[in-house]
Parts: structure tokens; sequence; C-alpha cells
């Protein structure tokens, strides 16, 4: 009998996990089908623009709730491509006292996380997450999951991208914010 592929784990080996980090995350829909937006534009008087369909709404809906439903995470930056995503999340291991000083701004604007109004104000991620690495799964598959329900279906690919960013050159927010004037060059694109 044969035994069945085991996934490589794509963890660092000696990479500190346990500090405030960024991650450049990638999450693609199930054979790359255009199901989140379209790329409009980009002519001469036309700048290229993203154009986000009824499941690119729903996607933008739950990542700016889940940048403000958490204090030790937000999105830095994100561009929601016709068949994937590509999102700047950051970890931030702050406590909550810490973290109430400090204004967070990326890409949906000002954080609601210290907000009276906010219900899920200074809660984290999970309180079953107990490492740093295990953030980001979490985040991945939460996102689907509310987005699937919402959806009343799968829309994603098994799996997801995602990279440490380092350091300042290693920072891809240039990249996001040019990726709708590239989509016909894409390794996603299909026309």
């Amino acid at each position: 009998m044969s035994e069945l592929p085991q996934r490589k784990d794509n963890r660092l080996k000696r990479f500190d996990y346990s500090s405030n980090m960024a991650y450049f995350i990638t999450i693609c829909c199930r054979d790359r089908k255009s199901l989140l937006s379209k790329i409009v534009g980009g002519d001469a008087c036309d700048a290229p623009r993203v154009v986000l369909s009824r499941y690119g709404r729903i996607v933008d809906h739950y990542m700016r709730q889940m940048d403000r439903q958490y204090d030790n995470i937000f999105i830095d930056h994100a561009v929601i491509m016709p068949n994937h995503i590509h999102l700047i999340l950051i970890i931030s291991s702050a406590t909550p006292s810490e973290y109430d000083q400090i204004i967070r701004v990326g890409y949906f604007g000002t954080s609601q996380a210290s907000s009276p109004t906010n219900p899920h104000a200074g809660k984290e991620l999970s309180a079953s997450v107990q490492r740093q690495h295990e953030i980001v799964p979490k985040f991945v598959s939460l996102l689907k999951r509310y987005i699937n329900r919402e959806i009343g279906h799968n829309i994603w690919q098994r799996g997801y991208y995602d990279h440490i960013i380092r350091n300042e050159y290693d920072y891809p927010w240039l990249y996001i914010s040019n990726n709708p004037a590239h989509w016909a060059e894409d390794q996603y694109y299909i026309s």
C-alpha cells in the first residue's frame, strides 16, 4: 500500500517567530477562476483600477472586519485581484495596553480596534493561538471560512503563499500597488 504524499512544512527552521513581524500573503481562487474583481482602464486616459465583483466586495468586507476585530494584527496593504488576493499582514506582540497607544494606519485607514463601539476591541486572534507563527494560518483559515459561509460554497484553492518580510527592501508594498497595472503579465492571469 502506498503512503499518501506529505505536505512540506514551509516554516523557516531557525527563524524567531516570537518577534513582531510582517507577512506577504497570497490567497488564490480555486482553479484560478476570476471571481473577485475585474481590472478596467489602462489606456492612455485611464489608469488601471480594480472593480470588485459581488464576491470581491464580500472579501473586502471580511478583510476590513478582521483588520478591526483583532488587536494583534492589521492589514497594512492589500489588493483584490480577479482570481487572488495579495495582502501584507502585520502581527504585533504588544500587549493590549501598549497597543491601545498605537494609532494603526494601514490599508483600511485608522483601526477601530480601541474604539468603544467595536464589540471585538481588545481581542486577540485566538486564545488558542499560543505562538506567533500560528496566527497567519488561523487568519487565512478564518478569512476563507467567513467568506465561504457568506457565499455558500468554497471558492478558494487549498493552501496559500506566505513570505516573511524581513526588512524594508523585502517589503512588497509597491508590487501590490502596481499589480492591477500588470495584470496581463501576472503569473495568475488567465485570459
